[in-house]
């Protein structure tokens, strides 16, 4: 730092001792004189000794002041006495000053000087201040006017040396490519200049001034190469921090890693306060840390200095003194202290609070003793210790500084640490908390012209304090003071906070009114808030808690009530809507879905609560399960009209119980415990009534059962237990306790129950026991009973009036299964004009009632016109049957009109459908009879062509008695019924409702599949799979699909069905899926497996009589068997099925298959016999094969004129091209081997001539080209 000042008076002294002659020389003049006094000085200076230095000027300036070199000599005084230790900087002001106002070459640098011994001066002053804090503000006064002295003369020596800058010559450009050459020196003291002055002006708290300083040094190109950069960063950053620029301060800061400068320390602790400031807390950690890791470094560092103090200059060996035993700069302490923050701002109480105990130990003097201890209680506050925190702010509640914020914390730490379970005394800490509230606020108060902050903490305080208030219930009290939080404004950003919690007080108050105002007054003023949600939270809240209110008084009108709750729906809708992510959505789904079920919309409440996640259903929100069990329960049908609806009504069931249970696992004892009981077991029933698993069905209704004997445990004398009495004698009664079920519901034919409101229910159901036990005359009478004493009663009871229907519902049965089916139906047919679902059940009912008796009537006809022994009797049935078939028509007719008008009404959309599936029924029967009749017709049909072509052709011989032969289904036309059975099933399809389209997609199916037609099947079961059917109707999908894919020869998918079914052995389907599995491997080609997997179906007694299945299944075994070439067992087979199915549909095949095993066992005479009676029994196309494999037995029995005679009855016979062509050919061997070629040629070119695309005019003419080959 003192190099230039050095060099000056070293050339001085060179200069002088130059002229000086060796000789001896006269008597020195004063001139002379005065020359050795400063060059004295200047060479004492050069060699550091400064003491003699300032003697010798002192001389200079005592003796010959006034002549030349008087300026150097005060500026020579003023560095040496700047050099000294310690430093007497005001006697060395008083020479520089001298100086700086000389004009001589060093007056730039005396300049200079002067400016570092009056910023000496104000360092001094500064260190008073904090040695006599009682003396501080006039020494703090006297620091200011130092610095601004000093910063005057840095200006002004910045000013000279700029002279000289712009005087000298600009230095000649860098080679291209090369570096800029570091600045001139006169640049470089320009630079000195400026940075000091930018460090007083800091020190004057220009920091603006100082930034500017420093940015321009920092921008000047020239200075690029500046060794002075480096500060002049470390002040830009100074500046911009002192500033609040943190960003700025950073980015400049960052600049100076490693931090190897003197200064790098401080900037080292100052980016870390950027970071801390900005955030960044584990950036702002690790520069805490290496500010205190560098500072370890440079104590050891000084302490090992130290051990040789005379290497040391006399400056540097005080400096290390200070470092070692002086206590630290202010940033060492602070950044102990900032680290300790962090830890308590990152939630580690326990470390931070350990790290501001060492503070306060290590550092005992610094100011910030009093703010560690306050965070000290801050961290037994977080950590929950709350009389530690208390303890420790105590003794800070008089701080002039920060008793507010002390005596807030204690406010805070009696309220947390209050015991809420002892109501008086919790009752009482809230109070002196609010005491303490009220006074940290009045401490904030009287701090506010002094801290900017303690006006902002106000407002933190009092809004602390309303919280506080709340807790007392004292709601009015906190919403006052949130109007003195908004009134005051001393937070501008927790105004609308204030505003939104003054709303809640007001709302907790039951101020509903005044709350929906500030509600209006807050969307208005902060439409973009993220406290709108909250604020539209309670402005629903506001509008349901005034329907709730309304609710619960007695003379408040009911039908004023559905607008209130809609005001809250709309209201809840909205915040969802806006508010998606709402931390309290939950409670606002919740409350939405209290209104919807409220106003009866319990699908909607259901899909509300369902959004709640399982995670949240608790505390408030433990009602959840509750009411979403209530809501599917309400939306379960009365009946489960089909299985596919039986399978949803079950599912539906189950997920309200396990609702039902896992709200009563903890919530047993709440107000809604009795009713969740209830409902549970009403759950259970429900899932009983639609399974048939017995084991299944008994479990279900004993937890039923067992649910309503722990309502009747746990809430006697309430009206919940009339419900579970009455609910347990139907259980009673549903497992199997006949007499115990009995006499329970008997109980509510007497006193006291005889009077309950359930009590009608009760002697209806006991109605239907009785029924059940054949006892349906008693049923009628007690049912009559019943009426007269309940009827009129339940008529004038809104809740009940719908009970009278079920009991005049339940009288006709009772009379129906009586046998008093006009009665029944005089009660049933008005009761189809009532409004509701009772109409549509007594519909139903009444229709059902009419479809089977013509059903049953028709079957009669159907028999009788079998058993007919005369003309007479036939015709007697066959009316019968026309008109029962009559009247399935108009029943269907009739479904269809009923649904035609529920359709218009758009009402009941179930039973709409339900009668056109109905209907659909009632047309397939109708179908069945004109697909017969068509099919006999074209039998008949098809007899009469075959007589009168053999007539034709033996016009001499009586035609043989033929019966009509069986015309393939395929080739009946299709059927009116059929029509519009497929007309209505597709209408089913159309209105795509889960419970009927699946059942209507499967019977369908069936349609195409009876009807050969599979691609139709497929088609209709496309995605029906996707569409989630119950089990039951799963398994009957799969195995339609099966049979279809197997008729378009799609094999190994129709066996991945099959089995699929197969593999449930508990299956009622699984004797089919076992038979179509054999059908798949059959057509696979994998005949053991078809041999394995049909077997059971002979030797397994369960399933020998699975209608449609089991017969056919024996085929398909006695199939396999002969690809197998296992006649024996392929014979067995279908003996089987002969002996246990004589009405079988496939008796034919089954004697045909005979007769192949026994012509493959070369049991000719067998084979033929079991073929005749094949022919004795049918003309259809088994007879003509049977007929044509008796012609190949005798010709294999070398008997060709039989075999002649056999081979030529099937062309003659029966009309199958195909068989009648090979019938030929093989009848031209036979003629062959007569000798009769004539007769042969005769009938291969018949062959050719009739089927000349067939197969077997292909042979025919390989056999006439043979035949000539051989001249035969």
């Amino acid at each position: 730092m003192r190099t230039s000042i050095v060099q000056a008076l070293a050339l001085s002294a060179l200069v002088i001792a130059a002229s000086t002659p060796l000789l001896a020389q006269p008597q020195l003049t004063a001139e002379q004189q005065a020359v050795m006094v400063i060059n004295a000085g200047r060479k004492a200076f050069n060699e550091r000794q400064y003491n003699v230095a300032v003697d010798r000027f002192r001389e200079y300036l005592g003796k010959f002041n006034g002549q030349k070199d008087t300026p150097s000599a005060h500026y020579g005084l003023g560095t040496a006495l700047l050099e000294m230790s310690p430093t007497d900087y005001k006697a060395a002001a008083d020479a520089l000053r001298h100086a700086a106002g000389a004009n001589f070459p060093e007056r730039p640098f005396a300049m200079y000087y002067l400016g570092v011994a009056q910023r000496g001066l104000g360092h001094a002053s500064t260190a008073l201040a904090k040695a006599k804090p009682p003396e501080a503000p006039q020494h703090l006064n006297q620091a200011k006017a130092h610095y601004q002295e000093a910063q005057q003369s840095f200006a002004q020596a910045a000013g000279l040396f700029a002279e000289r800058v712009k005087a000298a010559p600009a230095p000649p450009a860098p080679p291209a490519g090369q570096p800029a050459p570091p600045p001139s020196p006169d640049r470089e003291w320009l630079a000195r200049c400026q940075l000091d002055q930018a460090e007083m002006l800091l020190r004057l708290e220009k920091c603006k001034e100082a930034q500017v300083l420093a940015s321009t040094f920092l921008g000047d190109p020239a200075q690029a190469a500046s060794q002075y950069r480096p500060l002049g960063l470390y002040y830009e950053g100074y500046a911009n921090f002192a500033m609040r620029d943190f960003v700025a301060a950073g980015k400049a800061l960052s600049q100076l890693a490693p931090f190897a400068q003197e200064f790098g320390v401080h900037a080292r602790y100052l980016l870390g306060r950027c970071h801390h400031l900005a955030g960044e807390r584990p950036e702002a950690a690790n520069m805490y840390k290496a500010v205190l890791a560098a500072q370890e470094e440079l104590k050891k560092k000084a302490a090992e200095a130290l051990k040789n103090p005379a290497a040391l200059q006399p400056l540097q060996k005080v400096l290390y003194e200070q470092i070692v035993q002086g206590p630290p700069p202010d940033y060492i302490p602070r950044s102990h202290f900032y680290l300790a923050l962090l830890q308590a701002e990152g939630g580690q109480f326990a470390e931070a609070l350990a790290a501001f105990t060492a503070v306060i130990q290590q550092n005992p003097n610094t100011p910030l003793v009093a703010e560690a201890q306050l965070r000290q209680g801050y961290c037994h506050l977080q950590t929950r210790n709350f009389a530690e925190a208390v303890k420790c702010l105590q003794p800070l509640a008089g701080h002039p500084q920060l008793g507010d914020q002390a005596t807030w914390w204690m406010g805070r730490a009696i309220a947390s640490g209050a015991d809420p379970n002892n109501a008086q005394a919790y009752a009482q800490a809230l109070a002196q908390a609010c005491d303490h509230l009220r006074r940290a606020a009045d401490l904030a108060n009287q701090q506010k012209d002094k801290d900017p902050q303690a006006k902002v903490r106000r407002g933190d305080i009092l809004m602390e304090l309303a919280d506080t208030q709340v807790l007392a219930r004292q709601f009015k009290e906190a919403s006052a003071t949130l109007q003195q939080v908004r009134q005051e404004n001393n937070n501008p950003d927790r105004v609308e906070e204030a505003l939104q919690r003054q709303i809640v007080a007001l709302q907790l108050s039951g101020m509903y009114k005044e709350s929906d105002a500030l509600c209006g007054e807050f969307e208005k003023t902060y439409p973009k808030s993220t406290l709108l949600a909250s604020v539209l939270f309670r402005h629903a809240e506001n509008a349901y808690l005034t329907a709730v209110t309304a609710l619960n008084k007695n003379d408040f009108p009911r039908d004023q009530l559905p607008p209130l709750f809609t005001e809250a729906q709309n209201r809840y809708q909205r915040v969802l809507k806006q508010f998606p992510e709402y931390p309290h959505a939950g409670l606002a789904r919740h409350a939405l879905a209290s209104c919807q079920h409220h106003l009866g919309q319990y699908a909607q409440a259901q899909a509300t609560l369902a959004s709640i996640p399982e995670v949240e259903r608790n505390g408030e929100l433990a009602s959840t399960n509750y009411l979403l069990a209530e809501c599917l329960i309400r939306q379960l049908p009365n009946e489960a009209e089909d299985a596919l609806r039986a399978a949803e009504v079950v599912q539906q069931a189950e997920n309200a119980a396990k609702l039902l249970e896992a709200f009563l696992a903890s919530q047993a004892a709440s107000p809604q415990g009795q009713d969740a009981y209830l409902k549970l077991g009403y759950c259970y029933q429900r899932v009983a009534a639609l399974l048939a698993d017995a084991a299944e069905l008994k479990k279900l209704r004993t937890q039923a059962r067992e649910a309503y004997e722990k309502c009747l445990a746990n809430f006697q004398n309430t009206p919940a237990q009339q419900t579970a009495v009455f609910e347990r004698g139907k259980l009673l009664a549903l497992l199997g306790d006949v007499g115990g079920a009995t006499n329970e519901l008997g109980r509510f034919r007497g006193d006291p129950l005889r009077t309950s409101p359930v009590a009608p229910m009760a002697l209806v159901r006991l109605s239907v026991l009785m029924r059940a036990q054949n006892k349906a005359a008693e049923a009628a009478q007690l049912m009559q009973e019943c009426r007269s004493q309940h009827e009129a009663a339940c008529a004038k009871d809104p809740a009940r009036a719908g009970w009278v229907h079920a009991m005049q519902y339940e009288h006709a049965l009772a009379l129906k299964d009586g046998g008093k089916l006009a009665e029944a139906r005089a009660l049933l047919e008005p009761l189809t004009k009532v409004a509701g679902p009772t109409a549509v059940n007594a519909t139903w009912r009444l229709g059902q009632v009419r479809r089977e008796e013509l059903l049953a009537q028709l079957q009669t006809a159907r028999e009788q016109l079998a058993k007919a022994g005369n003309p007479d009797q036939a015709k007697a049935a066959q009316a019968a049957g026309d008109k029962a078939t009559a009247d399935l028509r108009q029943a269907a007719a009739a479904f269809e009109a009923q649904a035609a008008e529920l359709g218009k009404k758009n009402e009941f959309k179930q039973a709409e459908l339900r009668l056109i599936y109905e209907a659909a029924w009632c047309h397939r029967a109708v179908a069945q009879v004109e697909i017969d009749a068509a099919r006999a017709a074209l039998g008949e049909q098809a007899l009469k062509k075959v007589i009168e072509r053999l007539a034709k052709e033996n016009p001499l011989q009586q035609p043989p008695a033929l019966t009509a032969p069986e015309v393939a289904l395929e080739k009946v036309p299709q059927q009116p019924g059929e029509k519009a059975a497929i007309a209505r099933y597709n209408q089913l399809l159309a209105a795509a409702e889960p419970s009927l389209a699946l059942q209507a997609r499967l019977e369908l199916a069936e349609m195409h599949g009876r009807r050969q037609n599979p691609e139709g099947a497929l088609e209709v079961l496309a995605g029906a799979l996707d569409q989630a059917p119950s089990p039951e109707l799963l398994e009957r999908i799969r195995l339609r699909l099966a049979a279809a894919l197997l008729d378009v020869k799609n094999a190994k998918e129709a066996l991945q069905h099959a089995s699929a079914v197969l593999a449930n052995p508990a299956s009622p389907l699984a004797g089919e899926a076992r038979y179509l599995t054999g059908e798949a491997c059959l057509q696979l080609k994998d005949y053991p497996k078809a041999v394995e997997t049909l077997l059971p179906f002979r030797d397994k007694g369960e399933l020998h009589q699975i209608a449609d299945v089991s017969d056919r299944a024996m085929l398909r075994l006695g199939q396999a068997y002969a690809l197998l070439g296992q006649w024996d067992p392929s014979r067995q087979a279908l003996e089987a099925l002969l002996n246990r199915y004589p009405n079988s549909p496939y008796v034919y095949e089954a004697r045909y298959g005979i007769g192949w095993a026994w012509q493959n066992a070369k049991n000719f005479d067998q084979a033929i016999a079991a073929y005749q009676e094949v022919i004795k029994r049918t003309a259809a196309e088994p007879a003509a094969r049977a007929q044509l494999q008796i012609g190949l037995c005798r010709l294999e029995q070398k008997r060709p004129q039989d075999a002649v005679t056999a081979l030529l009855v099937v062309p003659y016979t029966y009309d199958y091209p195909d068989l009648a062509g090979q019938a030929r050919c093989e009848a031209a061997r036979a003629y062959v081997e007569l000798k009769q070629g004539d007769q042969a040629r005769k009938l291969l070119n018949q062959v050719v001539q009739d089927t000349p695309d067939s197969p077997w005019a292909k042979v025919a003419q390989q056999r006439l080209a043979e035949m000539k080959q051989a001249g035969v």
